[in-house]
């Protein structure tokens, strides 16, 4: 086996084992996702029963593929939730979740006003 295979296969590895969380820790995986949402590309990062012993939280982080990219949850375009657990797969996974999220949260008059000056653009 040659030193890149080597390496290339321990990076692999390393990669899995932070995902998976420690070796029996019960924990499933951490997901991640690609969200297209109204032309604003993002990662959705999962982490279910991430926290909190008896009583088991999700979390769930939102962040925008461009720098600050405002969003209806997020005036940064990076958002951090934890929810108490089942709750996003009772939603219908992590990406159904979030576009609900957005989608109820892009009805106020302030994202729309946001929505309404991208399509416009700014005349001064």
């Amino acid at each position: 086996m040659s030193h890149s295979t080597t390496s290339g296969a321990l990076a692999a590895q390393a990669a899995r084992a932070i995902a998976d969380g420690p070796k029996g820790s019960g924990k499933p995986p951490t997901e991640h996702h690609p969200l297209n949402w109204r032309g604003i590309t993002m990662q959705v990062i999962y982490r279910p029963r991430a926290y909190g012993g008896d009583m088991p939280y999700d979390h769930i982080e939102v962040q925008t593929d461009e720098h600050r990219q405002p969003l209806p949850i997020s005036e940064t375009g990076y958002r951090s939730l934890f929810l108490p657990s089942g709750e996003v797969e009772n939603s219908g996974g992590p990406v159904v979740f979030v576009t609900l999220w957005l989608d109820a949260k892009a009805r106020s008059k302030t994202w729309k006003a946001i929505e309404n000056e991208r399509r416009q653009g700014r005349l001064f």
